[in-house]
């Protein structure tokens, strides 16, 4: 695979969506020069072709909390299965699924885009944190909650530009953090949380994974002239090793759970990853943003359908999870408006940065 061209700014997509590393790590490149299937693949699809897989692969990246669930919850109507028992930890699901996906996705890769720049360690270090804190808040806590607070990651990275790269934020920006604040506070100190410790932990987590999420989102933003598909199975493979050393002295899943754990990584992480890159062929980035959003959408209401009994969403998170996406999109629409074209790339971002013959942001 030749490497994936950056056409859009990274902080663009960065400040105008979070959902998770999937969406971002291919939002970032707009088009391939060639795809790794030979069929119908390797040609660009129709508009309407390339919406539907978008739309797949949001509704697949939305399955996460649903599939967390049947394999972490003893309360599942999925309980009969077996896979909820022995207890497995959370960090085997974060190490397990990222591994799969890692293993995957590395098929695809051709000799000619591996590459290494020193900054990639600390990405994939960020990465190996987010996932971690991300699984363990939707194992402890409501898949709702966790999805959505990761959304505060445009938060941070709006912070972490101006600190790193010196972007002001302007007056859109600034009041969609204010808004998109308020709905985290909503979120998190709702009525039914005040009365669960656990709860409380899930939900800090949950925050921290968007900390971390914006740490990742800057790393990419340095290492935008990398491909993309390198970037993820480098923080993916490396992720799953720095976890390993916290989860080895736990006990290891069953075989039904590791298959399981297999299953989950490629049919959750690495397909919609394939389907979205085949979809910007065709899409500009802006539109396929919005998409996305169907991943906080759907997520809860899957993980609902499995785990009835403990992910209801109350009033106060559904307050909140619009309030955040609503300010999220009312960033982002007006770019999707005048947004250019699949077809016409943009100039990436001006880098301030050590060396114009290394990656950067």
């Amino acid at each position: 695979m030749h490497a994936l061209r950056p056409m859009v700014r990274v902080n663009l997509i960065g400040s105008s969506l979070a959902a998770n590393i999937n969406q971002i790590l291919f939002l970032n490149y707009a088009k391939t020069s060639s795809f790794p299937f030979r069929s119908s693949m390797t040609v660009p699809p129709s508009p309407q072709a390339a919406r539907l897989y978008l739309i797949i692969a949001a509704c697949l990246w939305s399955f996460g909390g649903a599939f967390t669930k049947i394999l972490s919850s003893e309360e599942s109507l999925f309980n009969w299965t077996g896979l909820a028992s022995p207890r497995i930890d959370p960090l085997h699901i974060a190490i397990g699924r990222t591994a799969a996906c890692a293993l995957f996705l590395s098929l695809f890769l051709r000799r000619p885009s591996l590459t290494f720049h020193w900054a990639m360690i600390p990405t994939a270090l960020a990465f190996a944190l987010m996932n971690g804190t991300y699984v363990t808040a939707m194992v402890w806590g409501s898949a709702a909650h966790a999805v959505l607070l990761q959304y505060t990651a445009p938060f941070w990275l709006v912070a972490g530009s101006w600190w790193l790269f010196g972007d002001h934020p302007k007056g859109r920006e600034v009041a969609c953090l204010l808004v998109g604040v308020a709905g985290v506070a909503i979120i998190v100190l709702g009525p039914a949380d005040w009365e669960s410790p656990s709860k409380w932990e899930a939900n800090l987590l949950a925050l921290a994974s968007g900390f971390f999420f914006a740490g990742v989102l800057l790393g990419l933003r340095y290492l935008n002239r990398i491909p993309p598909l390198l970037l993820t199975c480098f923080n993916m493979g490396l992720g799953t090793l720095l976890l390993l050393p916290l989860a080895w002295s736990l006990s290891f899943p069953s075989l039904a759970q590791t298959i399981y754990l297999i299953f989950f990584g490629i049919f959750q992480l690495g397909l919609p990853y394939i389907l979205m890159a085949h979809g910007l062929k065709t899409i500009k980035p802006t539109e396929a943003g919005l998409i996305a959003l169907l991943e906080p959408l759907l997520n809860p209401i899957w993980a609902w359908m499995v785990c009835p009994a403990t992910e209801s969403v109350d009033g106060y998170t559904a307050l909140g999870g619009a309030v955040i996406l609503g300010s999220l999109a009312f960033r982002y629409l007006p770019s999707f408006r005048k947004g250019p074209t699949s077809a016409e790339p943009t100039a990436p971002h001006p880098i301030p940065s050590e060396s114009r013959n290394s990656p950067q942001p």
